[in-house]
């Protein structure tokens, strides 16, 4: 999945993999305290791997003007 990715390009996968279900999971629960107590629930799948290298394609694909203005915006 990740042919032709440099060392940079993966490590950006893995932080995406993690940002994307930190969302999911706080995004899930109201308050700290509700979080805490699921936090074995915050486990990052392979589904959010596979999804973090779409985004880390599609960004590699745009021009450097359109990346900065998704990173601003998404």
């Amino acid at each position: 999945m990740t042919e032709g990715f440099s060392g940079a390009d993966v490590s950006e996968v893995a932080n995406t993999a993690v940002s994307i279900i930190l969302h999911e999971y706080l995004a899930k629960y109201s308050t700290p305290e509700e979080a805490d107590k699921h936090s074995p629930e915050a486990v990052v799948s392979m589904a959010n791997f596979e999804e973090a290298v779409k985004k880390i394609r599609t960004q590699r694909a745009m021009k450097p003007e359109d990346r900065s203005t998704l990173s601003h915006y998404g």
